[in-house]
C-alpha cells in the first residue's frame, strides 16, 4: 500500500511516504487501525499504553512490544527473529530500519490487516511475558 522513498542526508535515511497512498490509508481509516486494536488490548489489562521515540506504543511491564508508526499508521511490533523473518518472506512485514539500521526483532506490518495485527501484538505479549 505504502512505497517507501528513502533519501540519503548525510548518511542517514528519512522516510517519505508518497501522500497519495497517505491519503487513500486515511480515507479508509486505517490510520486508526492500531488505536482501535490498543484500546482492546488496554481495556482487557493485557497491556499498558506508552511512547517510545514519540511514537505510540503498548507495554507489557517495562517491555515495549508495538508501536504506531507515527507517519504512515502501520504498525511496528516485537516478534522473535525467525517470527520476523518470516513475515518478511511472506510479504506481510519489513524489517524495521529507522534511519537505516535494522533491529532484528522488529517488524513493520506491510498491510492494515486486523486479524493479523491482532494476531502479532498477542504474540508480541506472550512474548514479554515469558521474558
Amino acid at each position: 500500500m505504502f512505497r517507501l522513498i528513502r533519501t540519503g542526508i548525510h548518511s542517514e535515511f528519512l522516510y517519505f511516504y508518497e501522500w497519495r497512498d497517505v491519503k487513500e490509508a486515511m480515507a479508509n481509516g486505517d490510520q486508526n487501525l492500531f488505536d482501535k486494536i490498543s484500546d482492546e488490548f488496554i481495556d482487557a489489562g493485557e497491556v499498558q499504553p506508552g511512547t517510545m521515540m514519540g511514537f505510540p506504543c503498548l507495554r507489557v511491564r517495562n517491555t515495549y512490544i508495538a508501536c504506531k508508526d507515527k507517519f504512515n499508521g502501520t504498525l511496528v511490533v516485537k516478534l522473535t527473529e525467525n517470527r520476523v523473518e518470516n513475515l518478511v518472506r511472506l510479504g506481510q512485514a519489513k524489517a524495521f530500519a529507522p534511519a537505516g539500521r535494522v533491529f532484528k526483532s522488529w517488524a513493520s506490518m506491510e498491510t492494515f490487516d486486523e486479524g493479523l495485527w491482532r494476531t502479532v501484538i498477542h504474540e508480541a505479549r506472550k512474548l514479554a511475558e515469558e521474558s
